[in-house]
């Protein structure tokens, strides 16, 4: 991974209102922006992988994957930093902005 989509990386992973982000939806955002461009989904999760800087956690269970695209929600594993804590107050403030949107 080039120096210019680590960079972005690190900075939406530390910015983005969610704590854990999908990295397929990481990865879409990287290409829109014309980065990640030489990265299969595949290479980049790897590239995710050998970062010390990112945790990866499970995908959520859910019963069926049909359909979880249209609802906003991506299957697949999910990074965040290792740095940014999961507080509180994060969580309260992901649920607040869910219901708002509800």
């Amino acid at each position: 991974m080039d120096a210019n989509t680590l960079s972005r990386t690190l900075e939406i992973l530390e910015t983005a209102p969610e704590i854990y982000l999908p990295v397929e939806r990481l990865w879409l955002t990287l290409r829109t922006e014309g980065l990640a461009i030489d990265l299969d989904r595949e290479a980049f999760q790897r590239e995710l992988e050998a970062d010390s800087r990112i945790e990866f956690s499970a995908p959520p269970v859910l019963p069926s994957a049909v359909g979880l695209p249209g609802l906003g929600l991506a299957a697949g594993p999910h990074v965040k930093l290792a740095s940014r804590a999961v507080t509180t107050d994060a969580v309260l403030d992901i649920l607040q902005r869910n219901v708002g949107q509800l």
